[in-house]
């Protein structure tokens, strides 16, 4: 097994990174690193027999929604499976049920007399605060959208065309209005066209 075909199984299947991110690491297409992939585990399946060794792990925030009871029906059951079969997310997951547990008892220790309206109001403020202070360091820009497309495109041509219409419609009316004004005027002079 070379290092390129170790590090693009350990990025792939330990990290969880998908393949695209693994061939940017290794600088490298995607069908060389599932071709690196698929070389690294047929070697560890000669080594250790048809057992799968390697194996997608739980993301962690899902294994502290797990612990916590807070993760989604579907996907707790998913995960309850896969806990059963991986060791090293069962561990985990049983270090953020530990943590949870000490936290409870953290959490009944509390100094009596607290007054938490009091610690609500101070939170609060604080997050007022912070929020603020994101504000005055990034400054939010809008992006300038500009609309493309035919159906854009048809619209200002459309648009175009009935206002040349329009101008040329206007110019109709009132030219022809003039030429009647004119023939009328050369008819009452009785012929000044033919003594000139």
């Amino acid at each position: 097994m070379t290092g390129r075909e170790r590090t693009a199984i350990l990025l792939r299947d330990v990290e969880g990174l998908a393949a695209e991110d693994v061939a940017a690491h290794l600088n490298c297409s995607k069908a060389t690193v599932r071709s690196h992939i698929r070389q690294c585990s047929s070697e560890i399946k000669t080594v250790f027999g048809k057992k799968e060794v390697m194996s997608r792990h739980i993301a962690e925030t899902e294994l502290a929604l797990y612990a916590s009871g807070d993760l989604a029906l579907w996907r707790r059951a998913s995960v309850r499976m896969h806990i059963g079969r991986c060791d090293r997310c069962r561990e985990v997951a049983a270090q953020y049920q530990a943590r949870r547990t000490q936290l409870h008892e953290l959490a009944n220790e509390v100094p009596e007399g607290l007054d938490w309206d009091r610690l609500a109001v101070e939170m609060t403020a604080n997050i007022h605060v912070g929020l603020a202070a994101g504000e005055c360091v990034a400054h939010r820009t809008r992006k300038r959208t500009v609309v493309t497309g035919w159906r854009s495109m048809a619209l200002v041509s459309g648009v175009a065309a009935g206002m040349v219409l329009l101008i040329a419609g206007g110019f109709w009316l009132n030219s022809s209005g003039r030429y009647n004004e004119i023939d009328a005027y050369r008819a009452s002079s009785g012929g000044a066209r033919d003594g000139a």
